[in-house]
C-alpha cells in the first residue's frame, strides 16, 4: 500500500503546515467507485481537523486513464465528510 497515512501526516506535520494524505493510485485505476468512496471517507474523517488544514488528493499523479466514476466518488466523499472553514 502506498498511501500517506492521514493519522501520522497529522500527528508530525498538522502544527506547521497543510496535511494531504491521499488515495492509493492504484484504487483509483481500478473499476470499483464504492471502494473509493469508502477508502476516501476514512482518509478524510482521519485528517479533516487537521489544525492547518486538509487536502485529499491521490498518492501519486491521477493517471489521464484513471476511471471517471472513481474521480467523482472521491469527490463526493470530499463533499460529504469534509469540513470547510468560513473563510
Amino acid at each position: 500500500q502506498n498511501e500517506f497515512p492521514a493519522e501520522l501526516l497529522k500527528n508530525e506535520f498538522q502544527d506547521v503546515t497543510t496535511i494531504m494524505p491521499g488515495v492509493d493510485t492504484k484504487l483509483m485505476i481500478n473499476p470499483n467507485p464504492k471502494k473509493v468512496y469508502e477508502r476516501a471517507k476514512e482518509v478524510v474523517l482521519a485528517g479533516r481537523d487537521a489544525k492547518k488544514g486538509f487536502i485529499l488528493g491521490t498518492t501519486c499523479e491521477t493517471p489521464p486513464y484513471t476511471i471517471p466514476g472513481n474521480l467523482l466518488a472521491l469527490t463526493r466523499a470530499a463533499r460529504d465528510f469534509g469540513t470547510y472553514g468560513t473563510w
